[in-house]
């Protein structure tokens, strides 16, 4: 692409956006150039090279990237044309700096004058000589404002004086990422920097140690005074972490990642750590930093050796052998365990815990208790490791509220759900514990099962008040359920069931009795009684019928999925309901269903999709609805309409329904329609001649997809329109319009066979403002008169004959004309001259 040389007509361009450009040949270079460009953003393209004559936008402020070419490529710009460029702000990334050979011209760029930027990236995409990239990296010493800095790939042995020891070059500096090569062996000594807050160091092959030198000279009295953020990642030598009295004093967090030959130990004293994480430290033995806001703790393949007391939220995962006694010794500020993937731990005594509130346990194949009495009263030939089983007297229950349970296939769970504080369960695939549900914790309101025969345990059993407070229900993947009786939970609010293949009612088979199922126009009194329930999700049971939905007066969101229908109802702000149907292949059930619950009376957006059956829908039956959508239904053919008016009716859409052909007798009354959209109807071939007297407040109209629609409505289109899109019609040859003096946006695309518009688009069209005309190839020019007065954007792609006449017309007459788009010309080498363009363009 290139850029015209002679722009002096875009003296008022200030932004410039060049989007999926791989290659920028060229900006202009003559006296008149984008001297008033601001903004250039780069960000979405694949630039390999930025083009020469970039040092002179003097002007500019922002500049996303600057990507340096080679030496051999004399069509680039080199790192020397950042030398004016003294007004960038904001976020600069310097990219492929392996290009620069000497680092005199890195000097060139005086980056130390351009002091509003505040973030820098230096990235180098390959390998160069040490002494280079630090002569380089050296040159690029910054000004003294900036805030954030970042390295990538540099390959220097050591780094520059500039970047450590406190130089005020940055001394203002608060983020720091570096993420280096294999030459470098030692890390620069960033304790003094006072400003700097986050730290993050990536990918120092060769370092072994981080000592003294790191925190910087022994003068300094607090090493890294101000920071709060610490990262080391991907250090495969790092084996060491040398530990100085004082130092991190603020550090809130610290993560150390995939560093397999650390062995010794972090920090002994972090006053101020609340959240640690490490992974992949595999000979670290752990001793958590003595810190007294320390409250979270995420371990990944790390030897424990010593917890700290004021933990507040520990998580382990793929330990192989959790420190149980360690963890009994813990103070009462433990309120959270999570234990994932050790195969090794038998007993988990919670009693140890006084103040336990979470507890979730993953995948932990030999699990077998919680507490003491279960593993007495079990003879378990399989347990290894006797000294884990401790005997408690007189165990005491702590507060446990919440509990996760997934994949222990061994653990025996009856004491745990017995536990009188419980509020929330998820017990997740297993299905070899027995339960005495009678003994459910009367606190109880959440519960989540998954592959776990609870629920149809309870069938023939007497439980009446064992369930009296459960509020949420979700059950996944009981194959065996057949009945959930939902009389059993007086207060519930939710109810999910998913993926329970031969769940057929939601009522107890008394209630429902043959005669009941066979009357589908009728509905179990006891399933429409539920004063609580808001939320209803029913997810793969073919076999649920859909009238046993109960339909209570509080229902807020109801659904019910699976691979032949789909029926989703919720309820708006102000009373009524929209409903969403999709899939249902038995007419009869959708509308005994619709009409037996009430709903014509309160639905106030309908969506209707992939019903191969339906041909038609009776619009009457709904006198509140405001939206309508209908779509991917083949023998669909006519909305069934009456004479008389749909007040509410507001929004209406019809697609992919290629036998409907029109609105029966005439034409749809609507009069306070103001969204009509019409896609993918094969035929349809024209619109009402009466659409402006029948919908007199339409505002957005889009026709699309209509391979027959040959032509517009003879009495012109509403004069109320503030939207016209009209797209993919094979054989529309015109477009007429009456005096649209509303109109603010128009867009015509894929009509190979448009020949004309009106010419007088000023008259007919004076409050246009965005104008869009694509893939119209036999579209002539109706440019001969002046476009709209109030214009502000021109988009014209793939349109030849209607291009070579733009390129004559005369846009210094708009004011407002802000925003030019072509595209898709092979024919286009360059841009119109000056003397076609406004003052006013910004956008190009």
């Amino acid at each position: 692409m290139k850029l015209p040389e002679s722009v002096s007509c875009l003296y008022h361009l200030q932004t410039l956006i060049l989007n999926q450009c791989q290659e920028l040949i060229a900006l202009p270079t003559g006296s008149a150039m984008l001297t008033n460009l601001l903004f250039l953003d780069v960000r979405e393209t694949n630039l390999q090279k930025m083009p020469p004559g970039m040092g002179n936008l003097t002007e500019l402020r922002m500049l996303s990237k600057f990507v340096l070419g080679t030496r051999k490529q004399s069509s680039s710009s080199s790192i020397r044309e950042l030398r004016n460029l003294d007004h960038l702000r904001g976020e600069l990334s310097i990219e492929n700096l392996q290009h620069v050979e000497n680092p005199i011209e890195a000097s060139a760029a005086c980056l130390e004058r351009k002091k509003h930027l505040k973030q820098l990236g230096f990235k180098w995409a390959a390998e160069v000589e040490s002494e280079i990239a630090y002569g380089v990296l050296k040159s690029l010493k910054p000004h003294e404002n900036l805030e954030r800095l970042s390295i990538v790939g540099y390959g220097g042995t050591e780094f520059p004086n500039w970047i450590d020891v406190g130089y005020s070059s940055v001394s203002n500096l608060v983020s720091l990422k570096l993420n280096g090569r294999k030459n470098c062996s030692c890390l620069p000594s960033l304790g003094e920097l006072p400003s700097l807050r986050d730290l993050s160091i990536t990918a120092f092959e060769k370092v072994r140690n981080v000592d003294l030198q790191f925190y910087a000279r022994p003068k300094t009295s607090v090493p890294f005074k101000s920071m709060e953020i610490l990262r080391f990642e991907r250090m495969p030598q790092w084996e060491s972490w040398s530990d100085v009295d004082g130092a991190f004093p603020l550090l809130q967090e610290l993560y150390i990642k995939d560093c397999p030959e650390l062995t010794k130990s972090l920090p002994s004293r972090l006053p101020s750590l609340t959240t640690m994480g490490i992974k992949g430290c595999h000979k670290l033995v752990v001793s958590l930093p003595s810190a007294a806001t320390l409250w979270k703790v995420r371990l990944n393949k790390v030897m424990l050796d010593k917890l700290s007391s004021g933990l507040y939220r520990l998580q382990v995962e793929e330990y192989s052998q959790v420190p149980v006694k360690q963890m009994e010794v813990l103070s009462t500020a433990l309120e959270e365990i999570h234990i994932s993937n050790d195969s090794s731990l038998i007993y988990l005594p919670v009693e140890s815990f006084p103040n336990l509130k979470k507890l979730n346990v993953r995948q932990c194949s030999r699990l077998k208790s919680f507490f003491p009495a279960e593993v007495a009263s079990t003879s378990y030939s399989a347990i290894r490791d006797p000294s884990n089983l401790i005997s408690y007297p007189d165990p005491k229950f702590p507060p446990i509220q919440h509990a996760y349970i997934i994949d222990c296939p061994e653990l025996c769970v009856a004491s745990l759900l017995a536990l009188p504080t419980i509020q929330s369960i998820k017990l997740f695939s297993w299905g070899r514990s027995q339960m005495e549900l009678s003994k459910l914790p009367s606190k109880l309101c959440s519960l989540q099962v998954q592959h776990f025969h609870l629920f149809e345990e309870i069938q023939g059993q007497s439980l009446t008040g064992a369930f009296t407070n459960l509020e949420a229900i979700e059950i996944t993947g009981c194959c065996r359920l057949e009945n959930f009786w939902l009389e059993f939970f007086p207060k519930l609010k939710s109810l999910k069931i998913y993926h329970c293949f031969n769940l057929e009612s939601l009522c107890t088979p008394e209630t429902i009795s043959s005669e009941n199922k066979e009357k589908s126009d009728s509905l179990p009194e006891v399933c429409s009684n539920f004063p609580l329930l808001q939320e209803l999700c029913i997810y793969g049971c073919k076999k649920l019928h859909l009238l046993s939905l109960p339909r209570p007066l509080t229902i807020h969101t109801m659904s019910l999925q699976d691979n032949s229908r789909d029926v989703r109802l919720c309820k708006q702000s102000s009373g009524l309901y929209s409903l969403h149907i999709r899939r249902f292949y038995s007419l009869e059930e959708i509308e005994t269903w619709l009409l037996s619950g009430g709903f014509p009376n309160s639905a106030a957006e309908i969506t209707i999709e992939v019903c191969d059956q339906l041909k038609y829908f009776q619009l009457g039956k709904f006198p509140k609805l405001q939206g309508l959508e209908i779509g991917h239904f083949p023998n669909f053919q006519s909305l069934e309409i009456t004479d008389e008016e749909f007040t509410s009716l507001n929004s209406l859409s019809i697609h992919h329904c290629p036998n409907f052909a029109s609105f029966q007798r005439g034409g749809l009354r609507a009069p306070n329609l103001t969204f009509l959209s019409l896609l993918d109807c094969s035929r349809l071939n024209s619109l009402s001649d009466d659409i402006h007297t029948f919908l007199p407040s339409l505002l957005n109209l889009i026709i699309a997809g209509c391979p027959q629609f040959e032509s517009c409505p003879e009495g012109g289109f509403p004069s109320t329109l503030s939207l016209l899109t009209i797209k993919d019609l094979q054989i529309l040859k015109s477009v007429r319009f009456n005096e649209l003096t509303h109109l603010r946006e128009l867009s015509i695309q894929h009509c190979p066979n448009l020949q004309s518009m009106p010419e007088c688009m000023l008259a007919l069209l004076p409050s246009l403002v965005t104008l869009t005309i694509c893939d119209c190839p036999q579209l002539e020019s109706f440019f001969t008169r002046n476009l709209p007065f109030k214009l502000e954007s021109l988009a014209i792609r793939n349109c030849n004959k209607l291009l070579a006449c733009l390129m004559l017309c005369d846009m210094h007459t708009l004011p407002s004309f802000t925003q030019l788009t072509i595209a898709g010309n092979s024919d286009l080498a360059s841009l119109p001259e000056e003397t076609l363009l406004p003052s006013s363009l910004s956008y190009l």
